[in-house]
């Protein structure tokens, strides 16, 4: 099958939750000749640094590294020297000139998340320019990256008449308890990866972190990725809560070395930060809501959404009981054998079989 996958991600995210998931399923289908998927250069101009860091890969998809993002986007206006040949395109986000493009081919949408429509208050300026809808009106397939996308988006948009599946992401195998030990971390420490503001709520775990502090002088909480500290978290923050922007080659180091991670968010399409943590064998304490519970399964505990208490309670339990510390690491790492990369791509390139007929 020749598969277009489309650069509108790679055009637009450094790095992030989307353009890995890409970046991960275009090396499954270049490095497996058994998914039978031939993906097609893009022959653009892209930011991402998964594919830009990445030199065969970078080679093999034709693609050129590019400063700005405008330059790109403004690319994507005119057909593809590739999109002729593509049987199936594979559209990696929902900005209008795509729907004008691959006019032959049948056409994948993914959504990640229905986060823009249910909580309109946390659009991006990005997010008024897309036309979600418009794609999903056009698929011949939508795949949802949890059961919990797939229920918002036939709760939202129920008179959409497309058929849609499941296909959960997975987790890169250097994610493992054995990761190299990094010295430069700190000793002791509480784990948050990723955006901080906003439906992620961030300010509940500070808040359980800082009543929890006196008990535990020597626990820090770190918090990496997600853009540097804001001058109101930089008022609130202690000594004991760091910063750290870290290159994904660290990531394992830094969440096998955590004594528990904490995903606070009051929504996630998926979760990809729970999973890697459930990979690197430590806790994880998640927020009780949308995907979390799909990802974590039995291996995690959960919390009331912003319920301070609550998890300030969990925390606690998790440090003070290392009998429960080892169960939920142990159980993690089999929850964590569910969801894998190879799975991804074979439940991908079955939906592109399906929709060929």
């Amino acid at each position: 099958m020749k598969v277009a996958i489309d650069e509108q991600i790679f055009a637009l995210q450094r790095h992030g939750g989307i353009s890995r998931l890409f970046y991960e399923l275009i090396s499954q289908y270049r490095n497996n000749p058994d998914f039978n998927v031939e993906v097609l250069p893009f022959d653009r101009p892209i930011i991402s640094e998964y594919v830009i860091g990445d030199v065969p890969l970078r080679d093999y998809l034709n693609a050129t590294a590019s400063n700005r993002t405008i330059t790109g986007l403004f690319k994507q206006a005119a057909p593809g020297k590739f999109d002729r040949h593509a049987q199936i395109v594979h559209h990696t986000f929902y900005l209008p000139p795509g729907l004008y493009r691959y006019k032959q081919a049948k056409r994948i949408v993914t959504v990640y998340d229905m986060i823009p429509e249910i909580m309109q208050h946390t659009k991006r300026r990005l997010d008024f320019a897309t036309r979600k809808r418009k794609f999903l009106e056009a698929a011949d397939h939508v795949t949802c990256i949890s059961q919990s996308t797939l229920n918002d988006v036939k709760r939202i948009w129920p008179d959409l008449q497309v058929p849609m599946s499941v296909t959960h992401l997975g987790v890169n195998p250097a994610f493992t308890p054995t990761a190299v030990h990094d010295q430069s971390l700190p000793e002791n420490y509480i784990l948050h990866v990723g955006n901080r503001a906003d439906y992620k709520d961030a300010w509940t775990l500070t808040q359980s972190f800082q009543k929890l502090a006196p008990e535990f002088p020597d626990l820090k909480l770190l918090y990496v990725g997600g853009g540097k500290p804001t001058p109101a978290e930089q008022a609130q923050w202690g000594s004991n809560i760091q910063w750290l922007q870290a290159p994904e080659t660290q990531l394992p180091s830094i969440y096998a070395q955590a004594r528990l991670c904490v995903v606070p968010s009051r929504y996630e399409g998926f979760g990809l930060p729970a999973l890697e943590g459930l990979a690197a064998g430590t806790p994880q304490i998640l927020a009780d809501t949308s995907s979390l519970p799909e990802v974590g399964g039995n291996a995690a505990r959960y919390f009331t959404p912003g319920n301070i208490p609550q998890l300030t309670d969990l925390i606690s339990e998790v440090l003070t009981n290392r009998q429960l510390a080892k169960e939920m690491s142990e159980s993690g790492l089999e929850q964590a054998k569910k969801f894998t990369w190879h799975g991804y791509a074979q439940a991908t390139a079955n939906v592109y079989t399906k929709t060929l007929g």
